[in-house]
């Protein structure tokens, strides 16, 4: 017991979590790598802010809108913070799963309430989703039945059913090691001035008191704890040899492997590289960044994942259903201006001359059905 004492058990919240965590297989592993590592936060911060910021209706089936994120009115009546929430499950979905609470009358749902995913441990057999069990904070447990739960889960094609193998963050985690083992190291070589450990070659056989009273010495002088200019030494009696590399061939290697790293992680979350790297894009090229990333990467199948499991688990029941709108973004509007304006181009070309626009058309590539080919001439 004296040794589980001297462990420090506050990174998971006390030893009652740190037992709960670890009976239901949790890692807190990608946690602790977000709290050292500032690339893996940023990424999952950039995801999750970005599915919390994409504007949504909430329509009827028969399309009608009937609430909006732009002006939101809580007409579903348990979501007073969408913002909040949705921020909270894209931030957890980077993990690969995500859960949220309903708290309920008889007749309604008056709040939704996020559940951290490590307190979640679903039960699954043959025969599919048995149930849930919720850890509480001193290590008890309460079985939560699959419709007094929601449950957000990545869609992974190694899983059939249940919490996906794969994630942006289990993506993420070895570069993310890497860049702390890296900076581990930085501490080390700071700790010691960025002097590089030295074996001391002597001639004869030193007692061990003299063996370490000339460690003590060399160690303190090379990591500068004298001011002396000079030092002398017996160069027929002392050779000291350099053990590893040095801060100059450490340089470029490590700015290398370290810039890798952090654009790992950015792939990882899929956020093109320059835009994740931000040294790397130029202004105009931030729209079509943006465009990629919230078209082609894992952000969409987090947005997604959301969108359809708010539709199936909540809104259905009430004859409603969520629906992001990405093209309504300004990065996305630049596309419209530009489809506009060839419009407005080819309206103003046929008015003035149709021989003309006619000409360019052919070799643009432009085909015109029979009907707009008659109305053309």
């Amino acid at each position: 017991m004296q040794n589980i004492k001297a462990i420090d058990f506050e990174k998971w919240g006390g030893i009652d979590n740190y037992l709960t965590q670890s009976a239901n297989g949790y890692s807190t592993r990608a946690s602790l790598l977000k709290s050292m590592v500032p690339w893996l936060a940023k990424a999952h911060n950039m995801t999750k802010n970005a599915v919390a910021g994409l504007p949504f209706d909430i329509v009827k089936e028969d399309g009608e809108i009937v609430d909006t994120s732009t002006d939101w009115g809580n007409i579903v009546g348990f979501m007073d913070n969408p913002k909040r929430l949705l921020s909270l499950v894209a931030g957890s979905l980077c993990g690969g799963s995500a859960y949220v609470i309903p708290f309920k009358t008889k007749s309604r749902i008056i709040e939704l309430r996020y559940a951290a995913p490590q307190t979640i441990t679903p039960w699954i057999d043959r025969e599919g989703l048995k149930w849930f069990d919720r850890a509480t904070e001193k290590g008890k447990s309460e079985r939560i039945l699959p419709k007094d739960i929601y449950y957000f889960w990545l869609p992974d094609s190694d899983v059939e059913i249940g919490q996906p193998i794969t994630s942006p963050m289990s993506t993420a985690l070895l570069p993310a090691e890497l860049l702390a083992g890296m900076s581990a190291t930085m501490k080390i070589y700071s700790d010691r001035g960025f002097v590089p450990a030295y074996i001391g070659n002597v001639k004869g056989m030193p007692t061990d008191d003299a063996k370490k009273a000339a460690e003590n010495y060399l160690t303190r002088f090379l990591r500068g704890a004298y001011n002396s200019v000079v030092k002398l030494i017996n160069s027929e009696s002392l050779e000291l040899i350099r053990v590893g590399a040095g801060m100059e061939e450490l340089k470029g290697a490590y700015n290398d492997i370290q810039r890798q790293a952090i654009e790992d992680i950015g792939t990882a979350f899929g956020i093109p590289a320059a835009l994740f790297m931000s040294d790397k894009a130029f202004a105009s090229e931030v729209n079509p960044l943006i465009r990629q990333w919230y078209q082609t990467s894992e952000f969409v199948s987090i947005y997604h994942t959301i969108e359809e499991t708010f539709n199936e688990q909540i809104l259905k029941q009430f004859d409603y259903r969520l629906q992001f709108k990405p093209e309504t973004l300004d990065a996305f509007q630049e596309d419209e201006n530009a489809r506009s304006g060839s419009v407005s181009a080819y309206v103003n070309a046929i008015t003035k001359d149709p021989k003309v626009a006619e000409f360019v058309m052919s070799f643009m590539g432009v085909d015109l059905d029979e009907e707009q080919e008659a109305q053309l001439k």
